[in-house]
């Protein structure tokens, strides 16, 4: 499923840019 593959990928990339948030504040 390529389709799983794009989500995993996107959940990832947002949690690695929610992380950068937090390491600013």
């Amino acid at each position: 499923h390529s389709d799983l593959s794009q989500v995993m990928k996107y959940a990832l990339s947002d949690e690695k840019r929610a992380r950068a948030g937090v390491a600013k504040l």
